[in-house]
């Protein structure tokens, strides 16, 4: 951009106009240069009675107004064509410039930019008549060629004068609509033709007798009245059509702002006010009490004085009132920032808000508001009330769209867009939050409070980050989610701990003390690293997920855990195949009678090759197929296993007891117990060969349904086994309560139990239980000969673990049974083949007991 172009845009509006002022004095003296100055009358007595004329004529005018400008017409054009016959370019210089100032001085009282402004239209306005009068007449009479010569000078002079006020109105409001300022110099023109051929009749008369200037008087006032007329039906007409487009551009609009912005637009088009504004009193749906007004085109707000807000309310009613400022309380005329004038107030109901629609006219503005406007701003009011409210219906349904409706934070659509939004080249975290106990509570004390609980979260998630954050959102579930700006350094970890430490407080709801500790899950997107908002929120996700196994408050995302969830969508999708074509497999590991050494069974666990992976850890697998609700059928194929294998050993001659592990969604299963017998009847076996082992977090999962469920199947014949006793949840009434025959200790108790004494306390204690409870008792993770005779001292019944064997393949197993005299002999046994089992090549005599599991 040029110098003068950069200077330009630091003037202030009235500078603009002061500067448009000075180069319209520029053109007047080129424009002049251009002319014959040469005197052809001794024009100097005529130029004090020109000038009075010119006072007269600009003082009697009538307005059309434009925003907050109003363009004045008058009947100068009369005396204009007068002076061209009767007065030489110079005098009439003087007369017009010097009547027209005094005029805005005395008359008008103009403030001082406008009469400079307009005392330099007036000299353009001369230079323009005097040089296309000269360039189309040819003397100082009053012929036909004269008069049109006269007449055209004039329509030139005014023709410049329109486009120099639209450029001042340009300057301060922005450009007329076009609607208007063709109907403003249309009528410009109209006057013209008029008030010149007055002047051109008027100069022929003079010519004929001064007497005639009587008739020519009556001639002009009947015209100046038939003008102002024009001028009121113009600007009236004007203003109808201005609400009708009004109308019809926000009928089918519901942004609110839009809506509120072309309405404060239109008014002042409508009845030329010099402010328009829309009072909320109080705080509602359209939105927090204040004074709404448009600045630079945007819609600016700011607060109400204490106490102003029922003033107006008492104020306005539902129909238009029109008052004066100077009647308004201190505090109303403050909110307006209106020191006099005018001021037009209508109530708009908004559904439960109600706001003030106000319209005021300063005090040195050209005219008045009338009954009319009033009337106007009224029928406007009423259509912009229909239009707003169906906008803030809108709003509400787009703000419910955006937001989480138990808690009132962003949704996940509406967190995702946030991030977006934020400038390229920033940093931001996002910091995941998740209730560790919410499922428990959502399960055993009802949805009531779970959502109790999410909201009491919400809050302190909200009240712990503040203004800090980006966006604060319920993700899903009992997962929320915080994204602040910057990268993951120590001040977000600190922002992380103040979190935890807020959501982790304890906390009535519905006076019940729940548990509402949380862990935090941190990823972020950097210059260096930019991500999309979805990846960096999955991101904080897994982090939140990896806090979780690691047992800690919070987790930072690192590269290794999208490995790892790639790894786990690998697996859940090879899982679903390997159901279909039912590659797992059963491995076994035998259960010893402690005090004969004889095989009271063995344990099957699940295994499963991934074709790709390779062998994948049974607890790796079976914890994604409950995360993918594939365990269910899992289920189902390790039940038809172990029942097919029990037919095996059956068919060998050897009855052998398989106790299938269930999970927590097949203990709840209210067909389970069918389901098991089905089986069991169509291998032709009988419900004491197949057992049946619960996790004690099973147990705890939905206490009427898991009693109901155990109950029909300790009923069918089935053996019951709690496993992992002494890590769970289980109570002693609770196992009062459960229809179970045995408890499995497990391993973490028994792997030291030769050299650790509270070890023994505690298994020795849990026997004892057991025992008084008619329970009996298996030993996991037997590693030693020393843990082994210890349990024997205590009394327990089976051990299980691998120093008698490790999980073995079905052939393994078939080898190690066989061998089984070299194990008792271990054990400190007879090398003699217990009752009911088989040697090789010998007779079947009695039972055994195989479990399995899906561990």
């Amino acid at each position: 951009m040029s110098m003068p172009g950069r200077l330009l845009l630091r003037l202030s509006p009235v500078q603009k106009v002061l500067a448009l002022a000075a180069a319209m004095v520029v053109m007047t003296a080129l424009i002049l240069l251009s002319v014959d100055l040469s005197p052809h009358h001794d024009w100097w007595p005529a130029v004090p009675v020109f000038a009075v004329g010119f006072v007269v004529t600009e003082a009697v005018v009538f307005h059309i107004e434009i925003r907050k400008q109003a363009h004045t017409f008058s009947i100068h054009e009369t005396m204009m064509v007068m002076a061209l016959f009767f007065v030489d370019p110079l005098g009439l210089l003087v007369a017009r410039a010097l009547g027209g100032a005094i005029a805005l001085v005395v008359f008008r009282r103009s403030v001082l930019f406008k009469v400079v402004f307009n005392t330099a239209m007036f000299g353009l306005e001369v230079a323009m008549a005097v040089r296309v009068y000269e360039w189309l007449g040819h003397g100082h009479g009053a012929s036909l060629r004269d008069g049109l010569a006269a007449i055209a000078g004039v329509a030139a002079a005014d023709t410049a004068s329109v486009f120099a006020v639209f450029a001042a109105i340009t300057i301060f409001e922005g450009r007329p609509r076009r609607r208007q300022a063709v109907d403003v110099f249309n009528a410009q023109m109209l006057v013209m033709i008029i008030a010149g051929s007055v002047g051109v009749v008027g100069a022929g008369a003079i010519r004929m007798g001064a007497w005639h200037a009587f008739f020519l008087s009556i001639v002009g006032v009947g015209s100046v009245a038939v003008f102002r007329q024009h001028a009121l039906t113009t600007s009236r007409y004007t203003g109808l059509q201005t609400l009708h487009d009004f109308s019809r551009t926000i009928a089918n609009d519901v942004d609110v702002d839009r809506v509120l912005r072309t309405a404060m637009t239109d008014v002042v088009d409508i009845i030329a006010a010099s402010n328009v504004a829309m009072i909320a009193p109080n705080d509602g749906a359209f939105g927090p009490a204040g004074v709404y007004h448009l600045s630079d085109g945007l819609l600016g707000h700011h607060h109400l004085p204490s106490g102003v807000g029922q003033q107006w309310m008492n104020l306005a009613s539902i129909e238009p009132v029109l008052l004066e400022v100077d009647d308004l309380s201190l505090g109303i005329r403050e909110s307006l920032n209106a020191g006099g004038g005018q001021v037009i107030v209508v109530r708009l109901s908004l559904d439960g808000q109600d706001v003030l629609f106000v319209a005021t006219k300063d005090a040195d503005s050209v005219g008045r508001f009338d009954q009319s406007n009033t009337e106007q701003v009224g029928a406007l009011a009423r259509q912009l009330s229909a239009t707003l409210r169906n906008g803030l219906f809108v709003r509400q349904l787009d703000e419910a769209s955006r937001r989480d409706e138990l808690t009132g934070l962003d949704n996940r659509g509406e967190f995702l867009a946030k991030i977006e939004a934020q400038p390229l080249g920033q940093s931001c975290s996002v910091l995941a939050v998740g209730l560790m106990s919410f499922d428990a509570v959502n399960e055993t004390l009802g949805h009531a409070i779970g959502d109790a609980m999410l909201v009491e979260a919400a809050r302190r998630v909200e009240s712990s980050v503040g203004s800090h954050a980006i966006s604060m959102a319920r993700l899903n579930g009992a997962t929320f989610a915080v994204a602040v700006p910057g990268h993951i350094d120590a001040r977000i970890d600190v922002v992380a701990r103040a979190l935890t430490a807020a959501v982790s407080e304890q906390a009535d709801a519905s006076a019940l003390r729940v548990d509402m500790r949380c862990r935090v899950g941190l990823a972020e997107s950097t210059p260096l690293d930019p991500l999309d908002a979805a990846t960096v929120v999955r991101r904080a996700d897994l982090a939140l997920a990896e806090a979780g196994v690691r047992k800690r408050h919070s987790w930072a995302y690192t590269p290794d855990l999208d490995a790892a969830q790639q790894r786990s969508v690998q697996l859940i999708s090879g899982l679903r195949g390997a159901i279909d074509r039912q590659e797992f497999e059963l491995w076994f590991q035998p259960k010893v009678e402690v005090a004969t050494g004889d095989v009271l069974g063995v344990e099957a666990l699940i295994r499963w090759t991934h074709p790709e992976l390779g062998p994948v850890p049974p607890d790796e697998f079976i914890e994604l197929a409950e995360t993918a609700g594939l365990i269910g059928e899992i289920t189902d194929l390790v039940l038809e296993m172990a029942v097919a294998e029990a037919r095996r050993w059956l068919d060998r001659g050897i009855p052998i007891k398989i106790a299938v592990n269930l999970s927590v969604h097949d203990v709840v299963d209210p067909a389970l117990p069918q389901k098991v017998q089905g089986l069991v009847s169509e291998y032709g076996l009988t419900p004491d060969l197949i057992g049946l082992e619960l996790t004690e977090s099973a147990l705890a999962a939905d206490e009427q349904r898991v009693i109901d469920t155990l109950m029909c199947l300790r009923g069918m014949g089935f053996t019951l086994f709690v496993d992992d006793f002494g890590t769970g949840y289980s109570s002693l009434s609770y196992l009062r309560m459960l229809p179970i025959d045995t408890l499995k200790i497990d391993r973490a108790f028994i792997t030291h139990l030769a050299d650790n004494e509270h070890d023994q306390v505690i298994v020795k204690s849990t026997i004892e239980l057991a025992h008084s409870l008619g329970l009996s008792v298996v030993a996991e993770g037997v590693e030693d000969l020393a843990s082994f005779e210890r349990l024997r001292d205590l009394g327990c019944e089976t051990a299980q673990g691998f120093f008698m064997a490790k999980p073995l393949t079905r052939e393994e197993l078939d080898a190690w049974y066989d061998d089984l005299p070299t194990l008792k002999a271990l054990l400190g046994y007879d090398e003699v083949a217990p009752d009911g089992l088989v040697e090789p090549g010998g007779e079947s005599v009695g039972s055994s007991e195989v479990a399995s599991t899906v561990d």
